[in-house]
């Protein structure tokens, strides 16, 4: 009777010792992809907000163009609505300037640093100029960034 008690006890401790360990592996498999999928979508959104500024910005700049040139003509109001636009994707953009490598990658980083740089030091007296020159740095900020946000995101082209 004792040895079936014994036998019985050692192949259900051996189940249960088997159930525990495989449930823990398999909650660490689960924890780690849930903890990675979370990390792709903050780095996903942090992209989103950097692109999503950019063109703001682009789309200010060309509107701000086309009203020195006299193509365009808008309200006080909607002048005062596009300067806030700007304003706004400029403190998103600092922003993730300031985090930097903490979200995005290090090359997106070194990326926006260098266009932001150039974008905030630039001045010239005609603002025709100074609007062509800073489209063209939000321009090419934008088509620098977007193959290394497909590579570090892992998207295909």
């Amino acid at each position: 009777m004792d040895q079936i008690f014994t036998d019985i006890l050692l192949k259900g401790l051996g189940t249960v010792v088997t159930a525990v360990i495989a449930s823990f592996v398999t909650f660490r498999l689960t924890a780690k992809q849930f903890f990675s999928q979370k990390w792709w979508e903050r780095k996903a959104t942090a992209y989103s907000e950097i692109i999503e500024s950019l063109s703001n910005l682009e789309h200010y700049l060309v509107t701000k163009e086309n009203i020195l040139i006299g193509v365009t003509r808008l309200s006080d109001q909607r002048q005062d609505e596009l300067a806030d636009e700007q304003w706004n994707a400029l403190l998103v953009l600092r922003k993730a300037k300031g985090i930097g490598e903490f979200i995005i990658c290090k090359k997106a980083s070194d990326i926006l640093e260098k266009h932001m740089r150039d974008y905030e030091n630039l001045y010239r007296e005609n603002p025709h100029d100074d609007v062509d020159e800073r489209i063209q740095i939000v321009r090419n900020c934008i088509s620098e960034l977007k193959p290394v946000i497909r590579k570090d995101l892992k998207l295909k082209s």
